[in-house]
C-alpha cells in the first residue's frame, strides 16, 4: 500500500524553549524500513526535521517546523493510508490539527494514530482511546508498532477489516472498541531492520546546533533495547511496555554502529533507550565488541538511566570504547519519596560511579523530580543535599523536571487543572504551586553552579570552550546555546505570524 509517515511538528512554550526537545523520530524511522522491507510504499513527512528553524507562534507556545497546513500538503496525492507519530505529548494540539485538516482535504484516507512507546516523555493511547479516535483516527497502533502496522496493511490490502490483534486499537462495527489487554513485546528485536533515516532530513537535524543528548557532530540516535521492567509511578513506560524490557545483542547494536560510519559518515551515537543498563554484562559486550572492532566511535547515554545497575568495573570499560556521556536518574535525594515513587536506587553506589566517571573523562547528568504527591521539606532538604556530595564527586550537570501526570502514568488522575496534554511539559505552569517549585529548581540550579565553580573549576571553563567551539559536551553547553538563540529570535521579531500559513 502507500503510505505517508507523518512526524509533527514541535510544540514549545513561549517562555520555555526547553519544554521541545528535539528528538530524532526513531520509532517511526524503524517502522518506515519495516514496512518499505514489507514492499510497502512509504513517503515520509518530518515537520520538524524539514524545517527545525522555523517557529510559529500559537496562543502562549510555538510550533517548530512546518506549519499544519505545509505538513498535510506533502502528502501525495495518491496515498492510502497516513500514519501520523505522536512522538510526545506536548504534541497533542498538533497531531489533532492535523487529523482534522486531513479529514478536510483526504476525506478517503485511511488515518491512523501511531504511539511513541520509547519516551518517557510519550503518551499511552489506551489511557483515552476514545477521545483520540473521536479526532478521525481510524485506528491507533500502540506498543512496538512493526508488526502490528504490517498486519493491519496487509489486511487493508487485500479489502479485508482491521484485524483484532495485539497494537491495534479501532472502533468495531458495533460501535465497541476492539483493545486487547495485553499487548504482545517484541523480543525479536535483532531480526528487525535498522532504522530508515536516508528517508529523513538528517541534515537540518546536524545543523541547527543542539540535540536531546549533547552534540559534537553528526550523530543518530540508538535505540540498544525497549522498554523499562521498573514500575515508576510518574511514568508512562511501564503502561506502553508492560513492564517488558527486551534487549537487543551486542553484536547487533554494534553492526548498527558500523553501518552508520560506512554509509552515512557518522561516528557519534546518542542512545535514547528508556533503559539500557538493566543487564550489566551486555553494556559489557557491547563495549568490547566496539573495542574488538576497532570502531573510532563516541556514544552518549542521552536519557537518564539506571547508572547503578551497572559495576563499577564497568566504567573503564565503557569510557576506554568511547563512551563519553551519561545521564542517570536519581530522582530524588530521599529514600522515602522513591518509596512513593516506586522506584528503587542505590544513592552510594552511584556516588562511586560519578567518581569513576569523571576519572575516566565520562561527563554526567544527574537527573531529579520536583513537586511529586507526598514531598515533603525533609525529602527537599535530602535532595539538595546529594545534589551537592554528586558535584564535589564530579558530577557535571543536573536536570530537574517538575512532575506532569503523563496519561497513562499511575498518578495521572491525581492532578487537574489543565486545558489539554500539549500543556502537560516539565514547566506545568498550570500547577497552583508552579511558582514555588519553579523556584525552588532556580535555586537548586544556582547552588550547583556554585558548588561547581568551587569543586570544579577547571570543568566550567570547559564548558564556556564547549560553547565558543558548539561542540557540546554537556546538555548544559547546549541548553545555554538554545537559549541565546531563542532569545536573538524573539528580539529581532523572527517569528512568523500564521500556524496555518506559509512562512516563506
Amino acid at each position: 500500500m502507500k503510505v505517508c509517515l507523518i512526524n509533527p511538528p514541535l510544540i514549545s512554550q513561549k517562555d520555555d524553549p526547553h519544554t521541545g526537545i528535539i528528538f530524532m523520530p526513531f520509532m517511526l524511522a524503524y517502522l518506515s524500513a519495516f514496512l518499505k522491507q514489507q514492499g510497502h510504499q512509504v513517503h515520509v513527512t518530518d515537520a520538524l526535521g524539514e524545517a527545525p528553524a522555523k517557529y510559529l507562534p500559537f496562543e502562549d507556545r510555538y510550533i517548530q517546523g512546518l506549519s499544519i497546513q505545509e505538513t498535510v500538503n506533502k502528502i501525495p496525492v495518491d496515498t492510502e493510508v497516513v500514519i501520523i507519530y505522536f512522538i510526545g505529548v506536548a504534541a497533542h494540539r498538533a497531531i489533532s490539527d492535523i487529523a482534522i485538516e486531513i479529514r478536510k482535504r483526504h476525506p478517503n484516507t485511511r488515518l491512523v494514530l501511531m504511539e511513541n512507546s520509547q519516551a518517557v516523555t510519550a503518551i499511552s493511547l489506551r489511557h483515552d482511546a476514545e477521545a483520540f479516535l473521536n479526532l478521525g483516527y481510524e485506528v491507533l497502533l500502540t506498543g512496538d508498532p512493526e508488526r502490528p502496522a504490517a498486519e493491519m496493511l496487509k489486511a487493508w490490502s487485500n479489502e479485508n477489516d482491521t484485524p483484532e490483534s495485539a497494537g491495534l486499537i479501532f472502533r468495531k462495527i458495533d460501535g465497541n472498541l476492539s483493545m486487547m489487554v495485553k499487548i504482545q513485546p517484541d523480543r525479536d528485536l535483532d531480526n528487525l531492520p535498522f532504522p530508515d533515516w536516508k528517508s529523513f532530513p538528517l541534515k537540518n537535524y546536524w545543523t541547527i546546533g543542539y540535540a536531546h543528548g549533547p552534540q559534537e557532530s553528526k550523530y543518530l540516535p540508538l535505540l540498544t533495547s525497549r522498554g523499562c521492567p521498573v514500575p515508576c509511578r510518574f511514568c508512562v513506560i511501564p503502561a506502553t511496555n508492560q513492564r517488558k524490557w527486551r534487549p537487543r545483542s551486542a553484536e547487533n547494536v554494534v553492526d548498527e554502529m558500523a553501518h552508520w560510519q560506512i554509509t552515512l559518515g557518522v561516528s557519534e551515537f546518542h542512545i535514547e533507550d528508556v533503559n539500557p543498563t538493566v543487564r550489566n554484562q551486555r553494556m559489557v559486550d557491547i563495549s568490547n565488541e566496539i573495542t574488538r572492532r576497532k570502531l573510532k566511535v563516541k556514544w552518549k547515554f542521552a536519557s537518564g538511566t539506571k547508572i547503578e545497575t551497572m559495576e563499577l568495573d564497568t566504567i573503564p570499560i565503557l569510557a576506554a570504547a568511547g563512551c563519553n556521556y551519561i545521564s542517570f536518574s536519581p530522582e530524588t535525594g530521599s529514600p522515602e519519596l522513591l518509596k512513593k515513587i516506586n522506584k528503587p536506587f542505590k544513592h552510594d553506589l552511584a556516588f562511586e560511579m560519578v567518581k569513576l566517571m569523571h576519572k575516566h573523562g565520562i561527563r554526567s547528568q544527574a537527573c531529579f523530580v520536583l513537586g511529586f504527591p507526598g514531598e515533603t521539606k525533609e525529602d527537599v532538604r535530602l535532595t539538595k543535599n546529594y545534589i551537592k556530595k554528586l558535584t564535589k564527586a564530579g558530577l557535571d550537570e543536573i536536570a530537574q523536571f517538575i512532575i506532569t501526570p503523563i496519561p497513562g502514568s499511575a498518578i495521572f488522575d491525581q492532578y487537574s487543572g489543565y486545558d489539554n496534554y500539549s500543556q502537560l511539559t516539565f514547566s506545568p505552569k498550570w500547577r497552583k504551586d508552579f511558582a514555588k517549585l519553579s523556584q525552588r529548581r532556580l535555586l537548586h540550579y544556582v547552588s550547583f553552579a556554585v558548588w561547581k565553580c568551587w569543586y570544579h573549576p577547571l570543568k566550567v571553563c570547559g564548558n564556556v570552550k564547549g560553547i565558543l567551539a558548539g561542540r557540546f559536551k554537556t546538555k548544559l553547553e547546549q541548553a545555554l546555546y538554545r537559549v541565546s538563540i531563542w532569545r536573538i529570535r524573539r528580539l529581532f521579531g523572527s517569528f512568523p505570524r500564521s500556524l496555518y500559513g506559509s512562512t516563506e
